[in-house]
């Protein structure tokens, strides 16, 4: 058995890993639209503290699993719902 906790730890990690990298992706398109550039949405996504959220980057919200928010958050400024 201990090995079946060992591949089912393996099989989670791998999970958890694609979904980050999908929601990444999504955020980063969703920030590039807005932003005047593909670079400086790279920036805001691992850069830029965003204070409705503690001062935690998309990035640092991305990886712990808030990815919800953040599309929110960047379909709200898209939609002009906020500054």
């Amino acid at each position: 058995m201990p090995h079946d906790n060992e591949a089912m730890e393996t099989v989670h990690q791998a999970f958890t890993q694609v979904v980050v990298t999908l929601s990444k992706r999504r955020i980063l398109q969703l920030a590039q639209a807005i932003e005047p550039s593909a670079a400086s949405g790279l920036t805001w996504y691992y850069d830029t503290p965003i204070d409705e959220f503690d001062g935690r980057t998309a990035d640092d919200l991305i990886r712990k699993g808030d990815y919800h928010r953040v599309a929110r958050f960047l379909l709200d400024i898209s939609n002009g719902l906020r500054g």
